[in-house]
């Protein structure tokens, strides 16, 4: 029962299926991924400058709360909107949103 453990058809002998195994691990080990990833890295001097030009004040001009005499905006987070300026958008009455509403639900054209 002989049989044929590579395509190889000279390895007839030990000595040749034991070279064909190293030759073989040696293949193996040069085709292994090296599990390294390449990143291109920025200049240090591009990263550093700011995306915002600075204020007279020192502070990113995107940063400056800018309040007019009449409207301020509410702030949100924790406490939420300040229901008693907000009109609802499916009824109209002040001081409600449209989830809250008691009127049925307005039906929009589909665009």
């Amino acid at each position: 029962m002989s049989q044929n453990l590579t395509h190889n058809e000279n390895i007839k002998d030990f000595d040749d299926v034991s070279r064909h195994l190293e030759l073989e691990a040696e293949r193996l080990e040069a085709a292994k991924p090296n599990h390294t990833a390449y990143v291109a890295n920025t200049g240090s001097r591009k990263a550093s400058r700011p995306k915002r030009k600075k204020s007279k004040n020192g502070v990113a001009a995107g940063h400056i709360k800018k309040v007019s005499g009449t409207s301020q905006r509410t702030k949100r987070g924790k406490h939420g909107k300040n229901k008693s300026k907000l009109e609802c958008f499916n009824c109209g009455k002040i001081g409600q949103f449209a989830r809250d509403c008691t009127e049925p639900k307005k039906e929009r054209p589909s665009t």
